[in-house]
């Protein structure tokens, strides 16, 4: 009936068409997905939010309005092993964010009240690992050469990004707080 279409043909356009099929399959599937992109100094999209730890009941408030983001830390007053810890709330503006991977990285923001920088306010880090779009663990950068051990802050953002990276995390972080959930 249609000579063009010959047995030999046939098996041709079914191996170029398998082919296809298993490199569009590889190329595609070996993309990155664009949410988790890995960008430095951008805020991941999967961290906004708030995040709560449900044992501690601490959490993270990671907002972005109007291109400005921000983290807060909202600490419950607790016992632990005898000793008496009083709630507390921090945070600022995030100034700038090292990304190590899709999935972690330092957050580093300068310590406000309100919305007006101040060049005497300090510059801290928050660390976080394991983002996935329901949970995250996170700890918030302490100096842990220092005894005892006190919030690692320095004087200005450069200072800051030169030195929380992902080799300097164990410096930083002596235990991941969560998993926090949203």
């Amino acid at each position: 009936m249609f000579s063009f279409l010959t047995v030999q043909k046939t098996k041709r356009f079914f191996f170029a068409s398998l082919v296809f099929v298993l490199l569009t399959g590889f190329f595609t599937g070996c993309g990155s997905d664009s949410d988790n992109a890995v960008v430095d100094n951008l805020l991941p999209n999967g961290l906004l939010g708030r995040w709560v730890d449900p044992v501690f009941e601490d959490e993270y408030v990671i907002t972005r309005e109007s291109g400005v983001e921000r983290i807060v830390q909202i600490t419950p007053g607790m016992e632990w092993e005898g000793e008496v810890f009083p709630g507390s709330i921090s945070g600022g503006i995030i100034r700038h964010v090292n990304v190590f991977t899709a999935t972690a990285g330092f957050i580093i923001f300068e310590h406000t009240v309100g919305d007006i920088p101040d060049p005497n306010r300090l510059f801290g880090a928050i660390a976080y690992q394991n983002l996935t779009a329901t949970s995250v663990q996170m700890s918030t950068a302490w100096d842990l050469a220092a005894e005892p051990p006190v919030l690692a802050l320095v004087a200005t953002l450069e200072e800051a990004i030169a030195k929380f990276t992902v080799d300097t995390v164990g410096n930083y972080i002596g235990f991941w707080g969560g998993p926090y959930f949203r």
